[in-house]
């Protein structure tokens, strides 16, 4: 009778700190899911922070030099879908690309996260990688650990892309993955130390530089 009478609240316990856990993994990845959706500040060891070596590996390097590597014009944009590995939708951006110049142009970024819609604006500038936060990831040398090239299905078919991964103190991992020829934000995977993801990817845009890109 005594472990009958025990089991109950052990399997309590044990439950409430199941949830306990899955409420942290889920507080971490939505942070870290903000961060990459352009709130102000970082979080420590996310993308933004110094990263070592040289990760010169082609457009999006940052800096003005050089001229636009896709086409712009006035109110293009990309947007992007927030999804759990669950496949629930949990959030949305859109860039807008305004003032465009052979070198410049100005970004608008709305987001919606857990019903919260922020705006941001900033300026980028000709290698900056489209689809970026610009003070997070703008260049290649931000985004982390150089992991490699691979080819990735997008909703415009398979491109070929850099990956780089960044590790949080926290134990989120977060691999972002960059266009290899052009500089665009394919798609970013958050995961917690649980093993549970949110991806943010892009599912569509009017610029027919992405849309028709060669892979």
């Amino acid at each position: 009778m005594d472990g009958t009478e025990r089991s109950g609240p052990r399997r309590s316990r044990r439950f409430l700190f199941t949830t306990l856990a899955a409420i942290v993994a889920i507080v971490l990845i939505a942070a870290a899911a903000v961060a990459i959706l352009g709130l102000s500040g970082n979080l420590p060891g996310m993308p933004g922070g110094d990263s070592g070596g040289d990760q010169d590996v082609g457009p999006g390097d940052g800096g003005s030099q050089g001229a636009l590597a896709i086409g712009l014009k006035e109110g293009d944009f990309i947007e992007f879908m927030m999804t759990t590995d669950e496949g629930n939708i949990i959030g949305s951006a859109r860039v807008t690309f305004r003032n465009i110049t052979s070198t410049t142009y100005d970004v608008e970024l709305t987001k919606s996260v857990d019903g919260q819609i922020h705006i941001f604006t900033w300026k980028a500038e000709a290698n900056d990688i489209l689809g970026a936060q610009s003070d997070v990831m703008k260049d290649r040398s931000r985004l982390g650990e150089l992991v490699g090239e691979k080819t990735i299905d997008t909703a415009f078919g398979p491109r070929k892309v850099v990956q780089y991964r960044n590790t949080s103190i926290e134990g989120v991992v977060t691999d972002i993955y960059v266009g290899k020829t052009t500089p665009v934000l394919y798609r970013t995977v958050i995961t917690d130390s649980y093993g549970s993801n949110v991806t943010i990817e892009i599912n569509d845009t009017n610029i027919s530089g992405i849309r028709n890109a060669n892979v």
